[in-house]
């Protein structure tokens, strides 16, 4: 369990659980490996990495394609949170909000205790102009890490949307 904490503090796949069988096929009609497989993990980490590689190159179609296809491979209630939440920022980037909150709310749902998962929240509401919600998601992800200053940076920028957008909108 330490490991995979360790793990997705770094935004590093965690493997499913071994043991575990999608009994899915593959395009080819034959059982496809388990969900668990090294090989899988294996594909699930390059897919993972080609993503943000994409998302760096701001290719962000690619990564969002990536991602959603490392999410495919992984066992249901075993995809780990980072893949949710990287398909999240390119969403955002692509100027596809709701989609990004779906993500960031499967992200949160996988682990509720990880800070980064409050913050794609955050922004996907914020694109959405849903203000008090983003308020809200971005202060729950400062009282799981107080000291992230990217996280007070978009809350200031909320608040300021906030008050710019003043009686213009219904909070």
């Amino acid at each position: 369990a330490a490991a995979a904490a360790a793990a997705a503090k770094r935004g590093s796949v965690v493997p499913p659980a071994s043991g575990t069988s999608s009994g899915a096929a593959g395009a080819d009609g034959a059982a496809a490996p388990p969900a668990s497989s090294p090989a899988v993990e294996s594909r699930v980490t390059e897919l993972q990495q080609q993503g943000n590689k994409a998302y760096k190159a701001k290719r962000f179609e690619a990564a969002v394609d990536d991602f959603t296809k490392a999410i495919a491979l992984c066992a249901a209630g075993k995809v780990p949170p980072q893949l949710h939440s990287n398909r999240s920022a390119a969403f955002i980037e692509l100027g596809q909000p709701t989609k990004a909150l779906e993500d960031a709310d499967a992200c949160v749902a996988i682990d509720p205790r990880w800070p980064k998962g409050y913050s794609r929240r955050g922004n996907a509401l914020h694109a959405l102009r849903r203000y008090r919600e983003a308020q809200q998601a971005y202060e729950h992800a400062l009282r799981l890490d107080p000291e992230n200053q990217a996280v007070r940076t978009s809350l200031r920028g909320c608040i300021q949307a906030m008050i710019e957008a003043g009686a213009h909108q219904s909070f």
